[in-house]
């Protein structure tokens, strides 16, 4: 099983107001299966808080979780971070499905203003 990355960008530009959610959705192969998720906020407008979800062919896999206690910030003016050891969230996800990713933002973002979060999804071939 020769582990491969399949990578969902997220951009959200403002002018967007608190509590607008938005979902993107990545396509995992037929052939491989997810064993386990990382965020990674490449850039964050002005410190803007948002949450983040995950759902599947089964449900809500991941609720509502603060950027903060998620994601490696690669880019941002707040020096809090999730542990590099703790960034890999493990799961364990079915391939041929599409998994959603839903941003639920915190502070309203205003005109001009950008998030950008990767989603790394992990996957191995199925046996």
């Amino acid at each position: 099983m020769r582990p491969t990355t399949l990578n969902l960008d997220i951009t959200l530009t403002g002018a967007i107001s608190a509590g607008t959610a938005n979902t993107n959705t990545a396509s995992i192969p037929a052939n491989k299966r997810v064993t386990a998720v990382e965020y990674s906020e490449i850039a964050n407008a002005a410190g803007r808080n948002y949450d983040i979800r995950m759902d599947d062919k089964t449900g809500i896999v991941q609720d509502y979780s603060h950027r903060l206690a998620v994601c490696g910030v690669v880019n941002g003016n707040t020096f809090l971070n999730v542990p590099f050891r703790d960034r890999r969230h493990p799961y364990s996800l079915d391939g041929n499905q599409n998994i959603a990713i839903q941003t639920r933002l915190i502070d309203a973002l205003g005109g001009g203003e950008t998030i950008r979060l990767r989603v790394t999804f992990h996957l191995v071939d199925c046996a």
